[in-house]
């Protein structure tokens, strides 16, 4: 897969999530359904669930996707912010699911990110991690962080143990270091960096403590 040349990530589209949730819960489902995809492949959409449905808030859904007489299962993600760079970056390397639209859609008011469902099991608040799972997502780190740019939310939600290994889903906070910052709503009841602060710059050092935290078994000593 040939890569092009990261580029600072977008910052937040020009509405809030919260002031979409209205126009995404309006319906049973979003009435985004129908996208084009880099090859120039038509894509239709059914939306089967909402993945995260103890948190509304969450956009976030199951879909067929339905293109050239193939059904495959996806996730369809609204968000205000997504850095496709370090996505398309650990996908390389086998570290992501597969991305097939990123886009600000106007008629939503947000990014829609459309990507491979992968089968698996996220990880526990306190796994303690195998030295090859260590190894793995020291990897993908190191990818990212050699191109300039910091994941910022390694925490068990966010990473799934599939057939392939582990897999990154959520690129929301990702960006350029120096420039990607936390949100100003971070819940700071996590084992984060002593210097992790709301609307902080996002550090590759942050990443790395993450991953040692969870290599103690969720120890912060």
């Amino acid at each position: 897969m040939e890569l092009s040349p990261p580029l600072p990530c977008p910052s937040a589209s020009r509405r809030s999530a919260s002031t979409n949730l209205p126009l995404i819960q309006a319906t049973s489902f979003p009435h985004f359904r129908h996208f084009i995809r880099a090859n120039g492949d038509g894509v239709e959409l059914e939306y089967v669930k909402q993945l995260v449905p103890e948190h509304p808030e969450k956009a976030v859904f199951q879909a067929l996707a339905r293109t050239n007489g193939k059904t495959s299962t996806v996730v369809v993600k609204f968000t205000p912010k997504y850095c496709h760079a370090a996505h398309e970056i650990a996908q390389a390397k086998n570290f992501a699911p597969v991305l097939w639209f990123y886009e600000e859609v106007h008629t939503v008011g947000m990014f829609v990110v459309v990507m491979d469902f992968i089968e698996g099991e996220s990880l526990g608040e306190d796994s303690a991690l195998s030295e090859e799972l260590v190894r793995e997502l020291r990897e993908v780190l190191g990818a990212l962080h050699g191109h300039n740019l910091v994941y910022g939310d390694l925490r068990p939600p966010n990473v799934i143990i599939s057939d392939h290994g582990p897999m990154l889903v959520d690129f929301d906070w990702a960006g350029e270091e120096g420039t990607a910052r936390y949100p100003a709503d971070i819940n700071m009841g996590v084992l984060w960096h002593r210097d992790v602060k709301p609307c902080g710059l996002i550090h590759r050092d942050h990443d790395i403590h993450m991953l040692d935290c969870w290599k103690r078994g969720g120890s912060d000593s």
